[in-house]
Formats: C-alpha cells, structure tokens, sequence
C-alpha cells in the first residue's frame, strides 16, 4: 500500500496552539520585564535567586515557544497530521523537535515553581518550619519528579509513546507539588500581621495560581484522548494546554511584585493630583504673607514674584515690607487656596 502524502499546509490545531502561546508570550515577557523594573526602583531591595530563576524559567519557556512555531512549519516539522503521513526523516524532525520542547518544558516548569518558594523565602526567612517545607519541595521537583519526567516519562527504555504511567506520575506529581506550595503559602500569608485587605489581596494573587493546576488538568485529559499507536497525531492540542501552564507559572509568579509595584505608583500618583481640603479661615490669607499651614511655605520675594507672575498674569504689584501689605491693581482682595 502506498504511503499518503503529507499535506503541504499548517494544521488547523497548530494555528491555534502558535496564536494562544504568542499572546501568552507577550503577556510573561511583560511581566518579567515590569518584575526587574520594579527590582530597580526599589533601592534597598537588590535582585535575588528568585529574581535570575525566573529569568531563566522564562528563557526556556521561550524555546519552548521557538519549537512549538518549527514544529508548525510544513517544511520543518510538518506536526498535527497521521504518523503514516510522514517521511522517515519528517518524522525524525517532528519527534527531535517534539523532545527538545518537552525538556525544555520541564525545566521552565521546575525554574518557576523553585522561584515562587525562593521568592517567598525572602519574605520566611526567619521562620524555619517554612525552611524545611522550602527544601523538601525543591528536593521533590529536582529530583523525584525531573528522574520521573526526563528518565520514564520523555524517554522510556521501551520507546513506547503515549499516556504511559511515567507521564501520569510526572502530571500528577506536578499538580500535587502545586498543591503543596499553594497551600503552604496560603496558611503563612494569613499568619502575616497584614491588615485584612492586605491579607485577602495577597491570597487572591495566590489563587491565580490554580489556573496553572486547571491548565495541567486539560492538558491530562487531552494526553488521554491519544492513542499509542498514533500518540503524534494529536500532540498540538497538549501543547496548547502545556504552553499555558508553563506561562501561567511565569506570570504567577511574578505577580507579587507586580502587585508592589502597582501599588506604590497609585500611592505616588495619589499624592500628585490630591488637593488638601482647606476651611474657609485656613484657606483666606492675608495679603503679604504666605501661611505655612496646610502645606504652605513661606517664599522669597524671588519665588513670590514667580507664584505672582503665573497667577496673576499682567498685574502690577509690588512686593510689600514685613509691616506693609501686598497692592494689587486688579485685586482687593486674593484668596490664596493650596494646590
């Protein structure tokens, strides 16, 4: 029987899986950016482990971005149609390409979790229960469950594709680890002594979090729909689901930092375009003199002439003595109001 021809075009589930993962890009490269951004204006915080690992966590993410788009491309990998349509070296390509991005997946994966905990150390430091938790956790993910993804479940001995138990383990093993590291912080976040709003806001960044568990689920059920003697066939849809997992870990991850940064900006704008509420007798001034209180402060007659000439503009005035008062010819009287 003769072979069929691969078709010379994307397919349809690889179209979606490169757009979903290109917005997911651009959203994770912002976050990452804003995360050292806020790192540099916060002079008496200086960059940390958590800071580089998810750095790095991002920079093998973006390879696994790289692969998924080769994978795509009809005259590189060819990915998302029949096994039987595939060249010997097409396939070759397809399954090189496929394991590159799967390792590169697991790493990503471990960086992001390993500066979620690092992250929250900072903040821990002094607790040591926490400590040990930190270290059984980070013992689990490279160590237990890297031998599990790398050594059983991307590249069994036998060769055999498809939802083997290796892949299940290293699936469940990672939701299982999120779960741990969720509960973990949410129990010490409301051991903090926040007020309650504080403490309510940094869980809710917490539970973004379980999107990336959600996301890990679609991407079990989807590996269970495949079939062993056709395992290539439907991998673009587990793509879809491993890349939004892996960038969902980035932007989690960095969203307590972001969260600083928001707020310190709208406390900074708050101050610029706030105008202080002044009573009638505190707002009335009399003329020749510049109160200090309710934020005035006292001018010279240099700065006075400025404030004057910007308020005032083309008025005669002259600048009075500590006894006299201030003459202006188009005014009787100025109510000098705080801005």
């Amino acid at each position: 029987m003769a072979q069929a021809r691969h078709p010379d075009r994307i397919n349809s589930i690889y179209v979606i899986t490169d757009v979903v993962s290109s917005v997911f890009t651009f959203l994770a490269t912002i976050c990452v950016l804003l995360r050292f951004i806020q790192r540099r204006l916060q002079r008496d915080i200086t960059l940390g482990w958590d800071d580089w690992t998810i750095l790095a966590a991002f920079f093998f993410a973006f390879c696994v971005f790289i692969c998924d788009i080769l994978l795509a491309l009809p005259n590189v990998g060819a990915g998302g149609y029949n096994t039987a349509e595939f060249t010997p070296s097409q396939l070759r390509t397809y399954r090189i390409l496929s394991d590159l991005g799967d390792s590169f997946y697991t790493t990503s994966v471990a960086l992001s979790k390993t500066s979620v905990l690092l992250f929250y150390r900072r903040i821990f430091s002094v607790d040591k229960v926490f400590l040990i938790l930190m270290r059984v956790i980070l013992f689990i993910i490279f160590v237990a469950w890297f031998v599990v993804v790398f050594f059983i479940a991307y590249y069994p001995s036998a060769g055999v594709r498809g939802l083997s138990g290796g892949i299940l383990a290293a699936i469940i093993g990672s939701i299982l680890v999120d779960l741990a590291i969720f509960t973990m912080l949410q129990f010490k976040v409301w051991l903090l002594q926040l007020s309650m709003r504080r403490k309510v806001l940094l869980s809710l960044l917490i539970v973004l979090g379980l999107f990336s568990i959600v996301a890990s689920l679609l991407r079990l059920l989807t590996l269970a729909r495949l079939k062993a003697d056709n395992y290539d066939y439907g991998l673009g849809e587990v793509y879809l689901w491993a890349n939004v997992e892996m960038f969902l870990y980035i932007i989690c991850a960095c969203l307590p930092v972001l969260y600083n940064l928001v707020r310190v900006q709208v406390k900074k704008r708050t101050r610029r375009f706030s105008k202080p509420r002044l009573t009638e007798e505190e707002g009335l001034v009399t003329i020749g003199r510049i109160s200090t209180k309710a934020g005035w402060t006292k001018y010279s007659d240099q700065s006075s002439r400025q404030v004057l000439n910007s308020s005032f503009p083309g008025t005669k005035y002259k600048l009075p003595n500590d006894s006299e008062t201030l003459e202006l010819n188009a005014l009787e009287l100025a109510h000098l109001r705080g801005e």
